[in-house]
């Protein structure tokens, strides 16, 4: 029997990548339609990094994650670690704009001046102080002790501020853009990426404010984490497969800022939703707090860690902690369908008491056909399963065996899933089998 590859595909990879490319690469093509004078090779290089880190602000609002239709064969958690990696690039290019200028011709630096013309400097400082201040809150936002509210809040502000600014520098500039009708689509086609976000952050929530959501009930489990479910309020819930998941808002207002992605943890098909979240941070633990009939929002469903519709093909799960919920729903939805499906889920956890839903595995383990291996880092006295890390050996003694058609879903910690990653692709599985939902990306 000939199987599907899994959701990636080369060609498609491929498509995307030219796709995305040529988003970038439109202020440049833009600017040469009429080109204006040249300026000697490093000032026209520096004019050529500056529209190029433009054109890659555009693929930002694109690869923000919140965008189904954006490559989504290929995952949120891909997306949004390329999203990050790309931003780093435009951020470079867009501060190499200047600096290649500068050096090429020290007379520039008067642009910095503000007595020389303080609305071109005052741009110019508020620019590269917003580039600065966006990409040290992404990648030390803990470090820095910011909420994950307050940096959304601040990322989407400096994101819209760095476009209209960039922009405006671009058309004050005055060379590169000389023509009207240049210009005009410049601001269109930039116009279209800050449309991207204020969707993103004012629209959707306001189309969604017609489908309220009531938390029916508060539920603790092992491993410090909470249940919650949600029943629909005035409309018919929402339609999701096992394994994606949405993005929650626990308050009053579709507009509040606290919203936060957490992984369907529910049976796919039922009116009610339902997600476990382990204790990590000001938000997570003030779930215990929440009172049934509390106002709740849901935006989604998204993402494609999903598995194969195909259930002639087996699934090797690999999970850590918190990470069980999206294979929860898989197994959940399994059940309620009756499903023969051969699983194996490799299961990591600290201790016996950090196990979340153990006492609901071992009767899924009975009902289904389910091998579930459970691995703690510090066993108690006379524990009988796997102990210490999840390994190349202890991979070694689950995996099924090489040639199988099996679809690989890895969900935990960084750690616990570069090591999966890497046995995995050391073992020669087609990489295009394997799927990966990784925590802490932001």
């Amino acid at each position: 029997m000939n199987h599907r590859p899994g959701r990636y595909r080369w060609r498609t990879a491929f498509a995307w990548l030219a796709i995305l490319f040529l988003v970038a690469s439109l202020p440049i093509g833009i600017a040469l339609a009429d080109a204006p004078p040249r300026r000697g090779f490093w000032l026209d290089l520096s004019a050529g990094l500056g529209l190029l880190g433009l054109g890659l602000l555009v693929v930002q609002a694109l690869t923000s994650g919140r965008q189904n239709w954006v490559a989504p064969d290929f995952g949120a958690d891909n997306l949004l670690h390329f999203h990050r990696r790309l931003g780093l690039l435009a951020s470079l290019l867009i501060l190499a704009h200047p600096i290649v200028m500068f050096t090429a011709d020290p007379s520039y630096l008067r642009v910095l001046d503000p007595r020389d013309g303080w609305m071109a400097a005052a741009v110019l400082w508020t620019l590269v102080g917003s580039l600065f201040a966006i990409l040290v809150s992404s990648f030390w936002r803990k470090a820095l002790g910011l909420s994950y509210e307050l940096w959304r809040l601040l990322h989407g502000g400096l994101a819209l501020l760095i476009m209209a600014l960039a922009v405006g520098h671009a058309l004050a500039a005055d060379h590169s853009l000389h023509a009207v009708p240049q210009r005009i689509a410049l601001i269109v086609w930039m116009g279209l990426a800050i449309a991207l976000i204020v969707n993103t952050r004012l629209y959707r929530p306001w189309s969604n404010r017609h489908r309220p959501w009531q938390v029916e009930s508060v539920k603790p489990e092992r491993g410090d984490a909470w249940t919650l479910t949600l029943r629909p309020i005035g409309h018919d819930g929402l339609r999701f497969e096992p394994g994606q998941y949405a993005w929650f808002t626990l308050a009053d207002s579709p507009f509040a800022m606290q919203q936060h992605p957490f992984s369907l943890a529910g049976t796919a098909r039922s009116a009610h939703l339902s997600f476990t979240a382990a204790v990590v941070g000001d938000f997570t633990a003030a779930l215990a707090k929440v009172k049934p009939g509390a106002r709740a929002w849901v935006e989604g469903p998204m993402g494609s860690f999903i598995p194969d519709p195909d259930r002639s093909i087996p699934l090797f799960m690999v999970a850590g902690g918190i990470g069980i919920t999206p294979m929860m729903s898989m197994l959940r939805t399994f059940h309620a369908q009756g499903s023969r499906r051969k699983v194996d889920l490799v299961y990591a956890n600290n201790e016996l008491g950090d196990v979340t839903f153990l006492e609901e595995l071992e009767i899924l383990e009975q009902e289904l056909n389910l091998r579930v291996i459970h691995v703690l880092r510090e066993p108690p006295a006379g524990w009988p399963g796997e102990s210490g890390l999840v390994d190349e050996n202890l991979l070694d003694r689950c995996l099924p065996p090489p040639g199988q058609p099996t679809q690989y879903m890895v969900c935990g910690p960084e750690p616990l899933m570069d090591t999966v990653e890497a046995a995995l692709r050391d073992r020669g599985v087609d990489w295009r089998r394997v799927y990966s939902e990784r925590f802490e990306v932001i």
